[in-house]
């Protein structure tokens, strides 16, 4: 059985790991605040609001975004490749124009996704941004 300085210790661990894993969180979301990215889409599709910690085991978690586009907010998309559609009829029924006939929204996707596959998107480096924050101090 473990000693009572251990357990204690074990415990003062966990909550260190915490306490960064929250830090990294909320800085992270006031990044993209910052940096402007919208926040302002369905609530399945909120880069923002996916950020989570998740724990993988008792030392060790993980902050990371569960949106299916957050890896190309990160690293952007390089031209040539289709984005999904759906996702961004979405985002112009939400935030271009409430209240769009959905017929509409498909027309001007198509178009978005068109200048996308032309052009691609640079990446924001959101992550790696708060990281640099956080090790230099910088962090919220």
């Amino acid at each position: 059985m473990p000693s009572k300085a251990h357990q204690l210790n074990s415990q003062m661990r966990r909550r260190v790991i915490q306490k960064a894993a929250e830090h990294v969180h909320r800085t992270w979301k006031h990044k993209l605040v910052e940096m402007r990215i919208p926040s302002n889409v369905p609530k399945d599709l909120n880069y923002a609001d996916s950020i989570q910690i998740r724990w993988l085991d008792y030392y060790t978690a993980q902050v990371g975004s569960t949106v299916p586009y957050s890896v190309n907010i990160e690293y952007g998309r390089q031209a040539g490749v289709h984005a999904p559609i759906e996702p961004i009829v979405q985002w112009v029924m939400s935030k271009k124009h409430p209240g769009i006939s959905r017929a509409k929204a498909v027309q001007i996707a198509y178009a978005i996704e068109d200048k996308l596959f032309r052009e691609g998107v640079r990446g924001r480096h959101v992550l790696r941004l708060v990281l640099e924050d956080v090790q230099a101090g910088r962090a919220r």
